[in-house]
């Protein structure tokens, strides 16, 4: 009887520390997928501010263009 307790009680503990050593692999193996998916949504982040920008700069450029044709325009009508 006590040395089925007693392995009981080892294989209880061996049961016991797999479990911790499983939970402690799945901790790692989740913080590396959340990382990933961390760089892909920073990824994603920084592109749509990339694109963002180059359109802006393209809006700015044409509203430059813009302001110098009127001021051209302008420019004509006061020196008639």
């Amino acid at each position: 009887m006590l040395k089925v307790q007693l392995i009981s009680l080892i294989y209880g503990n061996v049961k016991l520390m797999n479990f911790i050593r499983g939970a402690k692999i799945m901790g790692i193996i989740v913080s590396i997928f959340y990382g990933f998916v961390g760089l892909v949504i920073l990824f994603f982040i920084v592109q749509y501010a990339i694109n963002s920008g180059i359109d802006n700069s393209k809006e700015v450029k044409a509203f430059r263009s813009e302001l110098k044709e009127i001021k051209k325009q302008l420019n004509d009508l006061g020196g008639k």
